[in-house]
């Protein structure tokens, strides 16, 4: 049972990292709709809760969401073959293209190709965004939006201060934006 688990890990983990262009906030909507609305491993609650802890945490965030769904799914040895997967085909892209930039480093076609895959990213964090604030805030209001901001200001006011935070000192404030988060949610939004 656990061998068929970890070979189902391996292969999605690494479809989502062979198709997820940009990187691992690309992978994100991929990963979730392979994990929540797929295979259904984690439910959405989990995942979005993985996601904020994840970002966090250092290092890259594709890896630590492949590693906490492969422990869910198959203990230690699921975390090490989602991980695994999941960096693989990047991997060996990475080296691929490398060699072909390399030896073609003026290439306006690879730039320009690059640089589509750069913008089409904005859009999939885009619906990242979008995907979980909707579910965050019409869960518990029947799809209405403006129950759910008139019912949570709070969660208006966290989602601005992050922002503004995290926007004047990424690196800084991201980590201490999310365990702030953390705290607060743990004491007022049981």
């Amino acid at each position: 049972m656990i061998g068929h688990e970890i070979i189902d890990l391996f292969k999605v983990f690494f479809k989502i990292g062979l198709y997820a262009f940009g990187g691992g906030p690309a992978m994100i909507p991929i990963m979730q709709g392979e994990v929540v609305e797929g295979k259904a491993w984690v439910s959405d609650s989990d995942f979005r809760t993985a996601l904020a802890i994840g970002q966090s945490l250092p290092g890259p965030i594709a890896p630590e969401l492949a590693m906490w769904v492969g422990m869910r799914v198959a203990g230690v040895p699921g975390a090490i073959a989602a991980a695994v997967a999941v960096v693989l085909p990047g991997m060996v892209l990475m080296g691929f293209f490398t060699a072909i930039f390399w030896s073609n480093a003026d290439s306006r076609i690879l730039k320009g190709a690059s640089k589509g895959a750069g913008v089409a990213v904005i859009g999939l964090l885009a619906y990242v965004t979008y995907d979980q604030a909707y579910k965050l805030f019409t869960k518990d209001t029947g799809g209405n939006w403006l129950k759910a901001f008139t019912t949570h200001p709070d969660w208006i006011v966290i989602i601005a201060l992050a922002f503004g935070f995290v926007l004047w000192r990424p690196n800084l404030m991201m980590p201490i934006v999310v365990v702030s988060a953390l705290v607060y949610g743990a004491i007022f939004m049981r």
